[in-house]
């Protein structure tokens, strides 16, 4: 059942008399899939669809992240029954900062490459966290960076309105997957961040804290690898409207530079190839209905490009 008969502020205010909060001095906060409000030394996390579970596995797995990791902490959690149904809430202590992303246009050099460095390093202590039972991708079965079923489907579905060249493509496209993604599985897995960009972390003159995990997982260490390059890329898919998306050219250069292990296995460039070509098949519904290759632009030659440079 959804809460969705409840305006956002109807929703946050249900929540904060079960909780026994005032509501004075909450603003809301942007966010891709939860309502969230800011108030005075809290945050209010609301998962207005009707599934119930998913911030209490973040908070859950919260309860044994390495202080390094610099997740907030948690302070309650619940469900409350609303009119149609429940929604599931998460409290946590509220972390000084704002986006590292809406930082960046007016950081120093030094400082954009020390956040890089920080947000690295907690990371890495996130991928150290134990994994045991964690959901892994087919639990998850995340928007982006798919599992295979859920990939293949994705191409599938991309192919209605395309011209003959971008089928082509997509065929291609699909042997390349099905030959390469059984072939490039890790040894060893860890828990990913899940979409670990610049918008998820908070900057406060250092990086304070590494929010949502809601798509954290046990799976490739590439899932965040590739986050960041292709954040680092192509940042428009990533910020606010409003950011400046010509000034992160740099992250994807510090990346490999702080952290050369992570590209050194072979399967690497093909792992990330893969969860690029993932990433990319969820952006392919819409496209124009002619293809030209030499158009940087265009999702398909990002398809392009993924093949002939692996």
């Amino acid at each position: 059942m959804r809460g969705f008969a409840l305006t956002p502020v109807e929703r946050r205010d249900v929540v904060l008399r079960a909780i026994r909060r005032d509501a004075s001095g909450f603003v809301p906060a942007r966010s891709a899939s939860n309502e969230v409000w800011v108030g005075p030394g809290i945050v209010l996390r609301i998962n207005p669809s009707g599934e119930v579970g998913r911030l209490a596995r973040e908070a859950r797995l919260a309860a044994r992240l390495h202080p390094d990791v610099r997740y907030p902490e948690v302070l309650d959690g619940g469900v409350v029954e609303v009119p149609d149904g429940a929604v599931e809430y998460a409290v946590t202590r509220r972390v000084a900062g704002r986006p590292l992303a809406w930082a960046w246009a007016g950081m120093s050099r030094e400082e954009r490459e020390a956040a890089v460095s920080a947000v690295l390093d907690a990371l890495d202590h996130l991928h150290e966290t134990p994994a045991e039972g964690l959901p892994t991708d087919a639990d998850l079965d995340p928007p982006h960076q798919l599992p295979l079923g859920s990939l293949l489907r994705e191409l599938e579905e991309a192919r209605a309105g395309q011209p003959a060249n971008a089928l082509a493509l997509l065929d291609e496209v699909v042997d390349w997957v099905r030959e390469r993604y059984a072939r490039v599985e890790p040894e060893r897995t860890v828990v990913a961040h899940g979409d670990a960009h610049l918008e998820n972390v908070l900057w406060d003159g250092e990086v304070t804290a590494l929010l949502d995990l809601e798509w954290s997982r046990s799976t490739w260490r590439e899932v965040d690898v590739e986050t960041l390059l292709a954040f680092s890329a192509m940042p428009a898919g990533f910020v606010a409207e409003g950011v400046d998306v010509d000034a992160f050219g740099d992250v994807a250069s510090w990346v490999r530079q702080r952290r050369p292990g992570w590209f050194a296995e072979d399967a690497v460039s093909e792992r990330l190839a893969l969860l690029h070509i993932s990433r990319t098949s969820t952006l392919l519904p819409g496209s124009p209905a002619t293809w030209d290759p030499a158009d940087p632009a265009d999702r398909r030659t990002h398809l392009r490009w993924a093949l002939d440079h692996t």
